[in-house]
């Protein structure tokens, strides 16, 4: 049987339809990684192996509930799973966006005169038991001076003690939060997380780990073109 010539065009019509819809399905899933930038990282503190192929970066001001709520949440399994492991390295800088965190973020930031593994046991210890950061100076100075006691050589903690009195680290902080304004512009988010120079807009778990994977993917497939 013949078709008339309008339903051809009208079946044809339809087979487009069809297949425009399922590339516009296919392109709509398809999986998004945003474009690597280059990070400056230098004086960041940074844990795991050096020459770990994927390296997290995070920006984050510790009076944030986000942040407390990422440290205690995502941040144990990226560490258990990938930092050590040796598959991940994991920059910290720390920015301050109120006077609650600047004193405290500076103060961490001294215990680095000890040693990278002190500023990351004291993080830790606060984002386990977040206390109360809008206190007295004083006040707040020997409490973290309390919690360093523990973790700092007791050679360093003089140095620790002065580069506190003296606001040795005021100019780092102040420099991670202009970076890290400068950086985002108007994408502004804290945390704000970097897998291999992506940003990460949904810091979540799964999200994360989906771009580490992705940055392992490119990793190993480069690392084959170089062999080739």
């Amino acid at each position: 049987m013949k078709l008339l010539p309008k339903y051809v065009a009208l079946i044809s019509f339809g087979i487009l339809m069809i297949l425009f819809t399922t590339y516009g399905i296919i392109t709509y899933t398809k999986p998004y990684f945003p474009p690597a930038i280059p990070i400056y990282t230098k004086n960041l503190p940074t844990g795991g192996k050096p020459d770990a192929p994927i390296h997290i970066v995070i920006f984050q001001d510790i009076s944030y509930q986000n942040s407390i709520d990422f440290n205690q949440l995502v941040y144990p399994p990226i560490k258990r799973h990938y930092i050590d492991t040796g598959l991940v390295k994991y920059s910290v800088s720390l920015v301050s966006f109120s006077s609650i965190s600047k004193l405290s973020s500076e103060i961490l930031y001294c215990a680095l005169s000890d040693s990278t593994q002190t500023f990351f046991t004291l993080l830790n210890q606060y984002f386990d038991n977040p206390f109360n950061l809008n206190i007295p100076r004083t006040d707040l100075i020997n409490h973290w001076l309390s919690l360093a006691k523990t973790s700092i050589n007791s050679s360093n903690f003089q140095n620790f003690k002065t580069c506190i009195n003296n606001g040795l680290s005021d100019s780092e902080i102040s420099y991670n939060t202009s970076y890290a304004k400068d950086l985002m512009g108007a994408y502004f988010q804290i945390p704000a997380v970097y897998v291999n120079g992506m940003k990460v807009l949904d810091p979540s778990l799964e999200e994360i780990e989906r771009f580490i994977l992705h940055a392992l993917k490119k990793t190993k497939a480069l690392s084959h073109d170089n062999q080739s």
